[in-house]
């Protein structure tokens, strides 16, 4: 289920269930796709002599407006900068020639390629060639093994995250974790919250599978540029790491936005979904490391900023010994 409101700010519920590449695909295709388009806006904005007196008045006013602390003012100032230069900006995608409903096209038929019947993956444009893009269960989602030998939950042993200039927050005791990015101006940040425990090898095993569902997953990305490009992903990885360096790793991105050259792109979503990782397992009396994080990632180039966070909760993480 997802809800989409259609104003500057795409907001979606989206529901996800195993780990693959699609979004980044997808992503890669439409960059491409647009790649003309952008080059066109950003000449026209800063070389047409129609645009850029305004464009540059709208450039200083958002240097002060990104400067601003409190997310919820900077935000609103930020939406209300946007509509003050809309005129502005749709005379320049017309000066430029350039038809958003070309993109709107290659963004259907994305979506319908890298689609299925287990799961719907949507690509949908907003203004100034803006986009964001998130995934869909279609069909009821594997859940995780009944038949275990081990099973792990909340509190668990160890702490496993990265701060890379954001804020993380994990509790052992409750298995929770939030990651945290936000950055105005040029920018890249990656923050990973997480926590693990350890599986003792007590017996000797030729595979070990590893599921967990991450129950209830919130994230939130949004994406500003004024004259720059950012964009902003949310994501969660499994991964078991053996005492010799072996490590096996599924990943799921929960949803991005992209603004290349104006405007901004929000997307906010629930998800559930159910992580699986299988390797060989390590020999008797070792111990295999299992971990959970909960990603947030960043990139802003120039006048520019994006914001991304990713909170959540494990349910039980489930070890099983195969034959």
């Amino acid at each position: 289920m997802f809800t989409r409101i259609l104003t500057p700010i795409v907001i979606a519920m989206a529901l996800t269930q195993t780990a693959h590449a699609n979004l980044d695909l997808m992503r890669k295709e439409m960059n491409a796709f647009q790649k003309p388009m952008v080059a066109s806006l950003k000449n026209t904005l800063e070389k047409d002599v129609e645009f850029t007196k305004g464009y540059k008045a709208y450039q200083q006013e958002m240097a002060e407006i990104l400067k601003i602390k409190n997310e919820k003012e900077r935000m609103a100032k930020i939406e209300a900068e946007s509509k003050k230069y809309e005129p502005l900006f749709d005379r320049a995608m017309k000066k430029a020639k350039i038809d958003p409903e070309h993109s709107k096209k290659k963004a259907a038929d994305i979506s319908k390629k890298y689609s299925s019947k287990r799961t719907k993956y949507t690509l949908y444009t907003g203004k100034y060639l803006t986009y964001v893009m998130w995934r869909e269960a279609q069909a009821e989602q594997e859940q995780p093994p009944v038949e275990t030998e081990q099973e792990f939950v909340a509190p668990f042993e160890f702490e496993h995250s990265v701060i890379n200039g954001g804020d993380v927050t994990v509790d052992l005791e409750e298995g929770r974790l939030d990651a945290h990015s936000n950055e105005m101006f040029a920018a890249i940040q990656k923050n990973k919250a997480g926590f693990g425990m350890f599986l003792r090898m007590n017996w000797d095993a030729g595979r070990v599978r590893v599921s967990t569902k991450l129950a209830g997953v919130h994230y939130h990305v949004f994406a500003v540029s004024a004259g720059g490009g950012s964009g902003a992903k949310a994501s969660s990885v499994i991964d078991l790491v053996t005492e010799d360096g072996d490590v096996c790793q599924e990943s799921v991105i929960h949803g991005e936005a992209i603004a290349p050259v104006l405007w901004h792109a929000s997307l906010i979503g629930d998800d559930t979904t159910v992580f699986a990782c299988e390797m060989n397992a390590p020999p008797r009396n070792q111990d295999l490391a299992i971990r959970f994080q909960g990603v947030s990632e960043i990139t802003a180039v120039g006048l520019a900023g994006a914001i991304s966070t990713v909170s959540g909760k494990a349910q039980p993480i489930r070890a099983r010994l195969l034959e």
